[in-house]
């Protein structure tokens, strides 16, 4: 059996190493995972499942531009493998990731409508970071089934959250922030996907609207994380820990939006805006990712 260490980085508090089996012990782990703890691993690592998506995607943009080229093919492989394996995670249980097996039908409705689009999306990136077959197709497959494997994805999250909410696992202004702050880690990538399209080359109308809904959502949302609906339906951030992590976010966002923004009204793609994306994206993503482990810790 392999180790498995946790560590930070920019894909968040992953694991390293291939689980070959799981001894009896971990087996047992299991069982004392509470019913709270596991609501919010699991709305937390589905959501993470939505950021795994647009990060293939924007790792294979830059790197069919020649940027970090190596970098970006070894992030997106191990993407692939993270997916895959919190994919079944979500599905049997993990004593390693601290999941419980899925009883709810509805989820596992979900999950399976994921797993359809996976298998293609998944082949898609597969063949694309082995440079086998027709390397031009696999890349536009991944450029065109990402957004319908994040969609699937995003459908299971709130099925998670309903279920889990409702249930009376975790309170349902919890479920949302973590929803609503997992959520930024997949805006920050599909952000930084959309903005490398167009210096690829996209100067539709459609990919720059694109990229100004996501920079959008992506600032309201920080926002309410910070303070809150008004109707209470989610709580502002609920320690000063998340307080004071979220206005790191924000020192780490305001540079990054300029950028974009810039690009989504029209501006031409610098040399300079393609380094600065490709550099601090992970970044700013590690941030939004520590973030949201600190609202799962609040259960």
């Amino acid at each position: 059996m392999f180790v498995v260490r946790s560590i930070r980085s920019g894909l968040g508090l992953i694991f390293v190493g291939v689980l070959v089996l799981v001894s009896p012990a971990a087996s047992a782990q299991t069982e004392q995972i509470t019913a709270l703890k596991d609501a919010a691993r699991k709305v937390n690592l589905s959501g993470r499942q939505r950021m795994l998506t647009q990060f293939m995607a924007k790792s294979a943009c830059f790197a069919s531009i020649n940027v970090r080229f190596d970098h970006h093919r070894q992030k997106a492989g191990f993407s692939h493998y993270l997916f895959a394996e919190t994919l079944g995670g979500l599905r049997n249980g993990s004593a390693v990731q601290g999941m419980l097996p899925e009883t709810h039908a509805d989820v596992l409705k979900g999950l399976d409508k994921v797993e359809a689009h996976w298998s293609r999306f998944g082949a898609a990136v597969e063949v694309w970071l082995k440079a086998t077959g027709d390397f031009q197709k696999a890349l536009d497959d991944v450029f065109e089934l990402n957004v319908p494997t994040l969609k699937a994805m995003n459908e299971t999250v709130k099925l998670i959250e309903t279920a889990y909410s409702q249930g009376g696992a975790m309170s349902p202004g919890l479920a949302l922030a973590i929803n609503v702050a997992g959520r930024q880690r997949m805006l920050s990538q599909k952000a930084s996907k959309e903005f490398c399209l167009i210096a690829r080359g996209d100067s539709s109308k459609a990919a720059r609207m694109a990229l100004q809904g996501t920079i959008e959502l992506f600032s309201k949302s920080l926002e309410r994380l910070k303070v809150g609906d008004a109707d209470g339906t989610m709580p502002s951030a609920p320690s000063a820990a998340i307080k004071s992590q979220l206005d790191v976010v924000s020192s780490k966002w305001l540079p990054f939006k300029a950028i974009l923004q810039s690009v989504a009204d029209g501006a031409p793609v610098s040399e300079a805006d393609i380094a600065f994306i490709a550099d601090n994206n992970e970044d700013l993503l590690g941030a939004m990712n520590k973030a949201v482990f600190l609202y799962e810790e609040v259960s």
